[in-house]
């Protein structure tokens, strides 16, 4: 008899809640800790670019270069991200309003289809000039279309946009 009440005290104690004072006040302790500014132990929300930590048999993280698959796509860093990006770094270089560069890169994707697609891969100093210059790049592409009359102008413009600034 007094074996089973020692073995029902024992559940009791194995089914006892956690002390929540204790609990909550390590966790307000840790609240304290990370909020303070130049706290060395804090790193705040960490996003890494790898999708599983990676190591090699010695325990080395194995990186971009031998296991590019391992990366994942950033967030917000899509076409949409890389356009948005796009205006607002032209936008910034020619000191106009983003709206009004906005309006001038869709003329510019009427002109050039493709170009919408490549604008994470094309350096931003080319759309920019071809913002700035949009007269101009109408008239190259004009001029282009005189001299190959029978060329896929979107294709050869959307491989190398800054034909239209030479």
């Amino acid at each position: 008899s007094s074996s089973s009440q020692q073995q029902q005290q024992q559940q009791q104690r194995a089914q006892k809640p956690v002390n929540l004072q204790q609990q909550s006040s390590a966790n307000a302790a840790i609240g304290i800790l990370s909020g303070l500014q130049g706290n060395p132990w804090s790193v705040g929300t960490y996003h890494s670019k790898r999708a599983t930590h990676m190591v090699n048999e010695l325990g080395g993280i194995i990186g971009e270069e031998d296991a590019p698959e391992n990366i994942l796509q950033q967030p917000g860093w899509d076409a949409a991200g890389k356009l948005r990006f796009c205006v607002s770094t032209v936008a910034a270089e020619l000191g106009m309003e983003e709206a009004a560069v906005d309006a001038k890169m869709q003329q510019l994707f009427k002109l050039v289809p493709g170009l919408h697609r490549r604008i994470g891969d094309v350096r931003v100093a080319d759309i920019v000039r071809m913002v700035a210059s949009l007269p101009d790049v109408a008239a190259a592409f004009v001029k282009l279309r005189a001299i190959l009359p029978t060329a896929d102008l979107a294709k050869i413009v959307e491989g190398r946009p800054s034909i239209l600034l030479d």
